[in-house]
Order: structure tokens, then C-alpha cells, then sequence
């Protein structure tokens, strides 16, 4: 099943997004809603969308994160940063295309002010699983800042909550 899986996983950032297929918005209560996102065909008329990043170096300790998330840098910005870059922006603006007007968009990828320098964040699930170079299991506590990761990141949904909406 595990082989089924890879091949479905985007690696190349070239894909075609007109694939994507956004469902309706769902109320999940206390002001908040979400955009289930999909991939059309292939199999199943929905799947789930996973996107690898490029080798890419934490931003931040992930171990001293209130957030429940991952930072990485987008720099030095190499050829595939740049790919996976311009990837992440179109997947915004599709998204964008996708929501109500009235709501603000968060991009994940985040700009530090008076400077080119940028980052992306991912929500890090509980059930995340981490592997060091051998490919051996881990935790996220042999993580630190300036680490070079790969990551497998699962394109979910839209939150929405209040006036505001982003990538999840």
C-alpha cells in the first residue's frame, strides 16, 4: 500500500492544478469553517493531495514552538526552493480564487519585514512522523534550528475562521 501512496505524492512542482477540486464550505462551529481540497482522478474521483518539499533547513527550533507548526527557510534560495516557491504561490492564488472576497488570506509562505528573507509554515500533526538520515525512526526532539529536512506535507483544507482564511 505504501508503493500506491508514493506515486501519488508531488514531487515535481510542475503539476497541474487545474486537478484540484475544492468542496463546499463546511461549518464546523464557533465562527469557524473550512474548504476540503482535493485531486481529481487518478483512481478515486477525490484524493488526498501530498506535496514534498525540497531539502530545506528549519527556520526555527521546532522544539520551542507554542504553535503546533513547522518553520523552514527558503533560503539560499537554490532552483528547487525556487520551484517549490513559485509551487506554494499558485496554490494561493487557486485558493484565493476559491473563498468568499470578504475574507483576508494568510499565505503559509511568510515574509520577514525590511528584508527578502522568507519562510513557510506547516501545522504539524500529532501523529507526525519523523526519520533521521538512516531512515530510523525519531522525535521531533532531535530536531534543531538550521537542520536540513524534507518534508511530506498534506494539502487538507481552507480554514476559515472570523475574517480570515488559509492553508491548512
Amino acid at each position: 500500500m505504501l508503493f500506491k501512496l508514493m506515486d501519488k505524492i508531488i514531487t515535481k512542482y510542475n503539476y497541474d492544478l487545474k486537478k484540484l477540486y475544492y468542496d463546499e464550505q463546511i461549518n464546523i462551529g464557533d465562527g469557524r469553517s473550512k474548504i476540503k481540497v482535493f485531486r481529481s482522478g487518478e483512481g478515486f474521483k477525490y484524493n488526498r493531495i501530498f506535496i514534498k518539499t525540497p531539502r530545506i533547513r528549519l527556520a526555527f527550533d521546532p522544539n520551542k514552538n507554542r504553535f503546533n507548526n513547522i518553520t523552514v527557510s527558503l533560503h539560499p534560495l537554490t532552483e528547487e526552493i525556487k520551484e517549490f516557491y513559485k509551487f506554494i504561490k499558485e496554490i494561493d492564488k487557486l485558493n484565493k480564487k476559491h473563498i468568499d472576497k470578504k475574507f483576508k488570506y494568510k499565505s503559509n509562505i511568510i515574509k520577514k519585514k525590511d528584508s527578502n528573507f522568507r519562510y513557510i509554515q506547516f501545522n504539524l500533526s500529532n501523529s507526525c512522523k519523523i526519520f533521521n538520515n538512516k531512515r530510523e525512526l525519531t522525535d521531533i526532539s532531535e530536531l534543531s534550528i538550521k537542520n536540513d529536512v524534507r518534508l511530506l506535507v498534506e494539502l487538507n483544507h481552507i480554514w476559515i475562521k472570523d475574517n480570515k482564511c488559509g492553508a491548512s
